[in-house]
């Protein structure tokens, strides 16, 4: 089941910075694995902010 957490979030929205190159390829492997139907983990340190893609 998925649930999009996005839709129901009534906090602040920060402004979205631009990606880094490194930032860019993780995306791009990561909509690649999307439209093949994969499943995705971030791998990383806790509050490390993860880009979180939308």
């Amino acid at each position: 089941m998925q649930k999009d957490r996005i839709e129901s979030y009534e906090g602040e929205i920060e402004e979205v910075e631009e990606l880094t190159e490194v930032q860019k390829a993780a995306k791009i492997e990561v909509d690649e694995a999307f439209e093949e139907g994969r499943n995705v983990l971030l791998h990383g340190v806790t509050s490390s902010e993860k880009p979180i893609f939308i």
